[in-house]
């Protein structure tokens, strides 16, 4: 068996999602949505909530809903989740996400209770009565949508479906809509744009009286993942025992793809000055640019696995280099040094939040521009530094 034969697992989740085709159906959904919109807000008007109503003795049920299909972006919103945990430690928590966050939050410590909300199968009536009905029983005391970049009808509607006593989340006027003041009884402040995601997602929460000031997201491997990962590296490097390297060469969207020439050099530098076991990260839509990059790194392994394996895998790396895409946050959330090349994202804002992450920038702001050069001395200062130091590392090299 060789290398890139081993590690064939169920693929990782994609952090973008491709848009919906322009389709008489979305169309007809799209109306739909608009007109129950104005009729809502028209008729309903809640009630701002008692104080009491938000303290931690009077929820016993929780229902938090977040159900983008964005992997970078629910990362980067699990301190606003831990927040929450840690205001309500007693409460039945229960979480509403998107499939391709399935992975990523099953079996989390801060979730008691996770439902997927497939939004194509909530197309069929009956599914759709099916899950309304088990968000109802028992009835919520609190429900909370997490902020995002945008306001989610979708996320309203089922706060409002629910039945939840109550109900909070981001308001819609800053993006042009009156939704919020008919579904939420308690409308939340949007962040300043000049800041980090995870400030913009808890920054709503401090609205109601919660104290979110933990800016780091933690994830962690089972035992079970970590020992597939080992399985695998044995598998695919027999006797050795080397630091591993792993590269993510793909991204959802194509302007954040660096060129496979530079990943292969900055590959072959490394193992040159550290010995490493080089292992090439693929998601689902990956298969081209990690082709080609095997092709110039015939001794590297391929991984393609679930996100939960993926999770061991990258507990075991010294070193991810990557590109702006969703598995560059779930490394840095894991406490993984991480080199990530950036181009017109706003690094300000979508950096991956990890405490060793260093992010190469070209000065045109095109990934393609960012030099090898830049990417190794990152590298080589972050395998200089102690893992387990505390100051986060974030920086940005010209």
């Amino acid at each position: 068996m060789s290398a890139h034969d081993v590690g064939a697992h169920p693929e990782l989740a994609p952090d973008d999602v491709p848009a919906r085709a322009d389709t008489p159906l979305r169309r007809l959904e799209g109306k739909a949505q608009r007109y129950l919109t104005r009729v809502l807000v028209r008729c309903l008007r809640p009630r701002p909530p008692a104080p009491q109503a938000l303290q931690a003795g009077q929820v016993r049920r929780l229902l938090l809903i977040r159900q983008h299909n964005q992997l970078g972006d629910m990362v980067l919103g699990l301190p606003a989740l831990r927040a929450l945990r840690r205001a309500y430690p007693h409460a039945h928590l229960l979480f509403v996400a998107g499939p391709l966050c399935e992975d990523l939050l099953r079996g989390h410590a801060d979730i008691d209770e996770l439902r997927i909300f497939r939004k194509r199968e909530m197309r069929k009536p009956w599914r759709l009565w099916s899950f309304l009905h088990r968000l109802r029983r028992p009835r919520p005391d609190l429900a909370v949508v997490l902020g995002s970049v945008s306001f989610s009808t979708t996320s309203a509607l089922l706060a409002w479906a629910s039945g939840a006593r109550v109900r909070v989340g981001v308001s819609s006027r800053p993006f042009g809509s009156e939704l919020s003041s008919a579904l939420y009884h308690l409308e939340l402040p949007l962040a300043p744009d000049a800041v980090h995601e995870v400030e913009h997602t808890l920054a709503p929460l401090r609205a109601m009286g919660i104290a979110a000031t933990d800016m780091q997201p933690e994830l962690e491997a089972t035992a079970a993942a970590r020992a597939t990962a080992q399985r695998f590296l044995r598998r695919a490097f027999p006797g050795s025992d080397e630091a591993v390297l792993v590269l993510h060469p793909g991204a959802g969207k194509e302007a954040n793809l660096w060129p496979t020439r530079h990943f292969a050099s900055v590959a072959k530098a490394l193992v040159a000055e550290h010995g490493m076991r080089v292992v090439l990260l693929e998601g689902p839509r990956d298969d081209k640019v990690v082709s080609d990059l095997a092709t110039r790194l015939p001794e590297a392994a391929r991984w393609k696995g679930r996100l939960s394996e993926t999770f061991g895998l990258l507990s075991e790396t010294a070193l991810y280099v990557g590109c702006d895409t969703g598995p560059a946050h779930v490394a840095a959330a894991l406490g993984v040094r991480c080199v990530i090349i950036f181009g017109p994202t706003p690094i300000e804002r979508w950096a991956p939040a990890g405490k060793h992450v260093r992010c190469v920038v070209a000065g045109t702001r095109r990934t393609v521009d960012a030099k090898v050069t830049d990417v190794l001395d990152a590298a080589r200062r972050l395998l200089q530094s102690d893992p387990h130091r505390s100051a986060n590392a974030t920086r940005q090299v010209p």
